[in-house]
């Protein structure tokens, strides 16, 4: 592996600290529990802030439509902090998913129409049918059929389910099958035919739908192979952010751990002192850390277009998606009772922890990958 650093840079560490500043004013923890038991999906407060004031929203689109530009490791840096706070909002569906789906679909029309307002946070979007789980254990296709009209566009036929803040988006990016394969449709969510039903999940920070489609007119996204392209990008970028953002929630949590095991005594010494807590904290620390170079190195490698980034991606998941969930649960356990409670975030993060296991492809399915590659 070369060429690739896994350490941050100045001005990373920069975008660090701003955004974890900003971000501690909007995601306590009262604000956290009350996002994941209200009506809300959002705080639209803290997404003009990250829309307009850090123009994060489009922050790795490319500058010609209107964004940073930024590459991914960068991207990466933000995606640690957002999980750490443990964001409630579209930053990832639209900000990641949709973004890089348009991009990576190659039509620099459709681009040029949807990405300025994205970036700005005017316009929402996300992805469906994209699969958490295809064939392989890895993000595939999903149960969404498009057929041609004869006139240019498509309709687009069937169910997607587990589509990340469906409601309320703007924009739908679809991903379907087409008789010359694996097809990319830009569809209106509020057009008729299109049904959107919230799910309920184990993730009560993240929203789920299910979007049904009943002959939706669509606009195919690039050539006939834009589908494709645009598939074999999420495929690779979406784990390895969404690792990214599991190193911040596990990272929150390690902190947290630590500081209650140094705060909380008992018979007359600190819980931290005992050697059944020190052991655990240190054994979680060692995935943590681990988790994060690894991550860090992927994001790199994506960006150099690395020999190193498709194995470096099945690593990041799966090691992220692991440290994430192990802290969690030493965090809990550290806590003692509290832990359990409702009046506790701590829940919060086990369960986005539980969930992110089983977003775009189980440590597993990444692990089997990283056999089969070993393999040839």
């Amino acid at each position: 592996m070369t060429g690739v650093s896994a350490s941050l840079d100045d001005d990373q560490i920069q975008l660090q600290k701003t955004l974890r500043a900003a971000l501690s004013r909007h995601c306590s923890g009262p604000a956290q529990l009350a996002l994941a038991t209200g009506e809300e999906d959002f705080d639209p407060a803290l997404w003009k802030l990250l829309s307009t004031e850090l123009d994060l929203v489009g922050l790795a689109a490319p500058e010609r439509f209107g964004g940073g530009g930024a590459p991914l490791p960068v991207l990466g840096v933000a995606l640690m902090e957002l999980g750490r706070a443990l964001y409630s909002g579209p930053y990832f569906s639209s900000g990641v998913l949709a973004t890089q789906a348009i991009v990576g679909s190659g039509d620099e029309a459709v681009g040029a129409e949807i990405l300025p307002g994205l970036c700005r946070g005017e316009v929402l979007a996300t992805v469906a049918g994209l699969r958490d789980d295809g064939p392989d254990g890895l993000p595939g296709m999903g149960g969404v059929v498009a057929t041609a009209d004869g006139d240019g566009t498509h309709r687009l036929t069937g169910v997607a389910d587990h589509v990340w803040e469906a409601h309320g988006a703007h924009r739908l990016v679809v991903f379907a099958s087409t008789r010359d394969g694996v097809g990319c449709f830009l569809a209106h969510p509020d057009a008729p035919g299109v049904l959107v039903e919230r799910l309920p999940g184990m993730d009560l920070t993240r929203r789920l739908s299910r979007v049904r489609f009943a002959a939706v007119p669509a606009r195919p996204l690039g050539a006939l192979d834009g589908g494709s392209r645009a598939l074999a990008r999420l495929r690779r970028i979406a784990p390895v952010c969404l690792a990214a953002e599991q190193i911040g929630g596990a990272e929150h949590c390690l902190e947290q751990a630590v500081d209650h095991a140094k705060r909380r005594h008992q018979f007359g010494r600190p819980i931290g002192s005992f050697q059944a807590v020190k052991h655990q904290l240190a054994s979680v620390l060692m995935d943590v850390e681990a988790a994060k170079a690894a991550t860090v190195f992927a994001l790199g490698a994506l960006e150099h277009e690395s020999p190193d980034a498709a194995t470096m991606v099945h690593v990041a998941k799966a090691a992220a998606s692991d440290a994430f969930f192990h802290v969690a649960g030493a965090l809990i356990q550290t806590l003692g009772g509290i832990g359990y409670t409702w009046e506790h975030p701590a829940h919060l993060y086990l369960r986005r922890a539980v969930s992110g296991r089983a977003q775009f492809g189980f440590p597993s399915a990444h692990r089997r990958a990283l056999g089969a590659e070993g393999g040839h």
